[in-house]
């Protein structure tokens, strides 16, 4: 379970509609799916950014 607490923590929160913004062409799950990607190989010296998003996007979800 996720117990934030906004006194000592801090969260940063990307949603499907951000995906969309970049990737207009996905559904809601397919945008679901690049966020959970996202999550998945977040690594914390990199950190989530427009360009990580677009990368996982167009990795499971190539543009032709």
């Amino acid at each position: 379970m996720n117990n934030f607490d906004s006194k000592t923590q801090i969260a940063i929160i990307w949603s499907i509609e951000d995906v969309q913004s970049i990737r207009q062409d996905l559904t809601d799950e397919q945008a679901m799916e690049v966020l959970q990607l996202v999550e998945k190989r977040h690594d914390a010296s990199i950190g989530i950014s427009w360009d990580t998003i677009e990368y996982m996007a167009e990795e499971l979800y190539p543009e032709v």
